[in-house]
């Protein structure tokens, strides 16, 4: 050593580091989440995480969430209300903004939906803003369990891993993230080879039984995305007519 009391650092010393953290890695591989599946799973639940801390812990005593306050008082209508209310019904008085418009008076399923996730939440959480947030971020995790289940349609999930403006979607409440997921499970359904819509073995109702369900939603969902519900509809058309020219093909060849 150069100097008393100074601990020299040698090559060997440097190898057993670096081995050691060599080692350290691939004990992380073996982590399940790593290794039996691949690793842009694992971030779509870091994703889903960031968006519960920041509906958990972002402050509800001022609007910090672009109208998220309308949303939110359009959502606790439903709370104690089944039907909807008529323009300008005194019960609904909370919702409208400044400008004078109600998102209780658009063709919006999701406003009763989450709703009567709060009212379960209300026990439990005791905060309106903090269980209707939460039933945002519990449409993402539905998602991400999905891509963790069904190995194959992780290229259609991970679009949600494209932008963290996605990920604040689902942190906070508002019209958004209902239509996103429910057009999510579309490209699902469309994409996935062992979907009930790709299986030729069942009859055309039950086939699409679950697309037309999920077209409905998307309808009574916001505006914005109902070209997106043509685009499906053009793909599923599409998927059909493909695969009415490959049974004529064969045929062919058969004949």
């Amino acid at each position: 050593s150069a100097f008393p009391g100074t601990l020299e650092i040698t090559p060997s010393m440097n190898h057993e580091r670096t081995m050691g953290l060599t080692q350290q890695l691939s004990r992380l591989w073996n982590i399940p989440i790593f290794s039996k599946y691949e690793l842009y799973r694992g971030l779509l639940f870091v994703a889903v995480a960031l968006s519960l801390a920041m509906a958990v812990f972002s402050t509800t005593s001022k609007q910090v969430h672009h109208d998220e306050y309308d949303h939110i008082n359009a959502a606790r209508f439903y709370i104690e209300h089944w039907l909807p209310p008529s323009v300008a019904d005194p019960r609904a008085l909370d919702s409208y903004s400044l400008y004078g418009a109600s998102y209780l008076n658009e063709w919006d399923i999701v406003y009763p939906i989450a709703g009567k996730f709060a009212k379960l939440l209300q026990p439990i959480v005791g905060n309106d803003s903090i269980a209707l947030r939460l039933f945002n971020v519990s449409l993402f995790l539905i998602l991400a369990c999905i891509a963790l289940y069904r190995r194959n349609e992780i290229l259609a999930f991970a679009i949600l891993l494209m932008s963290p403006q996605i990920w604040y979607v689902f942190s906070y409440f508002n019209g958004d993230a209902f239509p996103m997921f429910v057009s999510m499970l579309i490209a699902g359904i469309l994409a996935s080879s062992r979907s009930i819509f790709n299986d030729r073995t069942r009859s055309a109702l039950i086939r699409y039984g679950g697309l037309g369900v999920c077209l409905g939603l998307l309808v009574l969902s916001k505006k914005t995305f109902w070209a997106f519900g043509l685009f499906s509809i053009a793909c599923a058309a599409w998927i059909e007519i493909a695969h009415y020219g490959r049974g004529r093909t064969a045929l062919t060849l058969i004949s």
